[in-house]
């Protein structure tokens, strides 16, 4: 049984996910209702939810949990959940906390209860590792390039994800899924990296150049509040490369009415738990290769 802590992107990401996966039911605290009601591709979940009178209750109910809160308040949520409920298995978003300091804090008290757990770090489950790794082949330099108009930017919202010190920004909220990727891949040493703001603690380009053993030298560059929408891999050998003009992948027609992410959310959602091992190891290099980018990141 699921249940998911945050009335954001938990309902309208996460929600769908499950219920389309045909996973096991759904509770959820009566306090989502208003919110499952007034979207419309929400609505006809209704039938599938478990309603409890409040989030205590729901927990107890449920044996995994999806975890959808500002990286701010994860540690402290996590340590309460681990606490006070029987919680099995946590999903958890990215990034885990607004440094990498303190998401190493966070992983550590994971690892020291018996719980299982899965970040959601898109990039890890989207169709571009073939793609990479062609051009890991070809030894030439690779450019990674990811421009579009984020939604605080564009609505003008002063939500956590616009500022950096909250775990938002060009680099934390939205580079982190680019870090993950290279690390899969064994890339960890940072030779230059930086965030170009125009107003303090709100960065909407990071850029950076990685290196790994054997591995060709990666050129990063985010830009989050871009006119263009441009999601490219590329090398001087190849040319240019775009792919859908967007990271994530085109819904199918049952998933067109959804959130686009959804359907990464399910891949999300498979992950094999029994494999718990391998993801500590791969979340903790995810997590070694961002302090050392924090590290080399020199703000303009």
């Amino acid at each position: 049984m699921y249940s998911i802590i945050g009335s954001g992107f938990g309902l309208y990401g996460y929600l769908p996910a499950i219920i389309k996966l045909n996973k096991k039911g759904v509770v959820l605290p009566e306090e989502y209702k208003k919110t499952i009601l007034a979207r419309p591709e929400l609505k006809e979940f209704e039938r599938d939810i478990i309603w409890a009178k409040n989030k205590a209750d729901a927990l107890k109910k449920t044996t995994e949990l999806i975890i959808a809160l500002p990286p701010s308040i994860q540690y402290s949520t996590v340590k309460k959940i681990i606490k006070e409920t029987k919680i099995k298995t946590i999903y958890l978003e990215k990034p885990l906390a607004p440094t990498p300091e303190k998401s190493k804090n966070l992983l550590k008290l994971l690892n020291l209860n018996e719980v299982n757990y899965v970040v959601g770090y898109s990039f890890l489950y989207i169709d571009l590792q073939a793609r990479f790794n062609d051009l890991i082949g070809q030894k030439d330099d690779i450019y990674f390039n990811w421009f579009f108009m984020a939604h605080h930017f564009s609505k003008n919202l002063k939500n956590w994800k616009r500022y950096h010190d909250l775990g938002g920004g060009a680099l934390r909220f939205y580079g982190i899924h680019l870090i993950a990727f290279l690390s899969l891949f064994g890339y960890k040493n940072v030779v230059k990296s930086t965030l170009i703001e125009d107003n303090q603690n709100e960065p909407y380009i990071w850029k950076a150049t990685i290196t790994g053993e054997g591995l060709p030298v990666c050129n990063l560059k985010i830009d989050c509040r871009s006119d263009k929408e441009v999601f490219s891999l590329s090398n001087l050998k190849l040319g240019h490369s775009n792919i859908e003009k967007d990271p994530f992948d085109v819904p199918t027609k049952e998933l067109s009415n959804f959130d686009r992410r959804v359907s990464v959310l399910m891949k999300t959602l498979s992950v094999e738990i029994c494999s718990q091992e391998s993801l500590k190891l791969k979340y903790a290099d995810i997590n070694e290769l961002w302090a050392a980018i924090e590290k080399a990141t020199i703000s303009i």
